[in-house]
């Protein structure tokens, strides 16, 4: 188990043997794997907890186990305390993306108080399976085919290549505990459903399903590459980026950088169109912005536009002006002029 994590850690150059880490520690068997494993290559690591008061006695039995856990290894834990039931309620987002919300911007606080290199989460193989499955269900581009994948910005994942059973082995064989959500063995979210229900009955059909789903989607990475080179290629007689270097502005999206620190633009129309797919080129470039594929799908539908016509994010605005399409950071009191989101 400790040759599989470092040779694939190795391989996609994921972490430094000089570094500093922080590990996402739940208390589950995937995150207490992690920074077992972590710990015994020698890595410096320190271990981060949260506690979103959402299963009562549970969320507490969380939080002392990861201190003792903690203890026995001599890992510094940072605890953090979150309401995430109010924090949902008060910004109209669900309990899962409020956590979510709350869990990552509290690890790169962190990060930067103590100027860690990177934060480590325990998404294991099956993760990576149900992750491909579900953007399968919801509908998704090729991106959402690739899975999860092992960086992510400051993100890193070193557990992938292994499966929820090796992980769970490899605990059993030290004779380590762990703790159990209750949560995640209810069929009442999507992804539980999917775990419960859908992935069994797909392998028994399939019986190899999670090596076929990795090894496309090992494939699809890998032509995501020729398309990347062939949208960059691109990028220089179609974008004009304002105040910034056009390779500058590519690797902040590749690295996904958020909408609200993007610069402005202007898009050569008759370039765009001469492309191979404007749609696919428009997608690429707008989606950080805020535009959904339904209004990026009229846009390139709409190329030949007259002067004149917008369509708007809640930060951006596109306007047709002539040869160019213009696109600007706006204020948001500005009134909503065309959106074809629906």
């Amino acid at each position: 188990m400790l040759n599989k994590v470092k040779t694939y850690i190795d391989t996609h150059k994921l972490l430094r043997p000089d570094g500093r880490y922080i590990v996402g520690l739940s208390g589950g068997a995937d995150s207490v794997a992690l920074i077992l494993i972590l710990k015994e290559l020698g890595y410096c690591i320190e271990a981060a907890h949260c506690n979103f008061h959402l299963r009562g006695k549970e969320s507490q039995r969380d939080e002392d186990f990861c201190i003792k856990l903690c203890e026995k290894n001599n890992i510094k834990l940072h605890l953090i305390h979150f309401y995430t039931a109010e924090y949902a309620e008060l910004n109209k987002v669900s309990i899962e993306m409020a956590a979510r919300k709350q869990r990552y911007d509290y690890f790169e606080t962190l990060r930067k108080e103590i100027d860690a290199d990177a934060i480590c989460i325990a998404h294991h193989r099956d993760d990576s399976v149900e992750t491909v499955l579900l953007n399968l269900v919801r509908g998704t581009g090729l991106r959402g085919l690739m899975g999860i994948r092992p960086r992510n910005q400051h993100i890193l994942r070193p557990l992938l290549t292994c499966s929820k059973s090796e992980i769970e082995d490899y605990l059993s064989a030290k004779e380590q505990p762990f703790v159990t959500d209750s949560s995640n063995l209810v069929a009442d979210v999507k992804r539980n459903k999917l775990r419960i229900e859908v992935v069994p009955t797909l392998k028994e059909i399939n019986p190899s399903l999670d090596d076929t789903i990795v090894r496309m989607s090992e494939n699809i990475g890998e032509a995501q590459k020729i398309i990347n080179a062939s949208l960059e290629n691109a990028f220089h007689r179609i974008v004009t980026v304002e105040n910034e270097e056009v390779d500058a502005l590519l690797l902040r999206l590749q690295e996904g950088i958020p909408s609200q620190v993007l610069p402005n633009l202007r898009i050569n129309i008759a370039a765009l169109i001469d492309y191979v797919s404007p749609e696919y080129f428009l997608f690429y470039l707008l989606s950080p912005y805020g535009f959904t594929s339904p209004q990026i799908r009229h846009i390139a539908l709409s190329s030949s536009s007259e002067s004149g016509k917008e369509y708007i994010t809640d930060t951006y605005t596109l306007l047709f002006d002539r040869k160019m399409m213009l696109l600007s950071r706006r204020e948001k009191t500005v009134q909503r002029l065309y959106n074809c989101s629906k």
